[in-house]
């Protein structure tokens, strides 16, 4: 009879535990559309978008490669721009070193990123 009462017990736990992990997680989803968007992103992202750039800067027998991230925070753009070096590097595997992390109001004039991508 004991057995009997902790194999209910345990089917009762299993069948309670396995409803809470069938039920689907729904994640927000941004409206952000690259190609009609990018042009006036400060306007249109959310905090749920993140746009990443890369360039590679290497010419003739230099290497070097840049990324940055521009992320949405509340009322402001946050832009934070990394570069690597393979060139003059001496590590077989070189690290990527910050150059500068600002944060840009939505209102600013002066970095204007969107015009050089038009």
């Amino acid at each position: 009879m004991k057995n009997l009462l902790k194999i209910l017990i345990l089917t009762l736990i299993l069948a309670s535990c396995k409803k809470e992990t069938e039920s689907k997680t729904e994640f927000p989803k941004s409206d952000f559309n690259l190609k009609t968007d990018l042009t006036v992103f400060k306007k249109n992202m959310t905090e749920l978008d993140t746009i990443k750039v890369f360039f590679d800067h290497s010419v003739c027998t230099y290497e070097g490669y840049e990324r940055i991230e521009i992320t949405k925070q509340s009322d402001s753009i946050k832009i934070r721009t990394e570069f690597k070096e393979l060139t003059f590097s001496e590590n077989k595997k070189p690290e990527w070193n910050l150059v500068y992390e600002k944060k840009i109001s939505e209102t600013d004039t002066i970095w204007q990123f969107e015009k050089f991508i038009e």
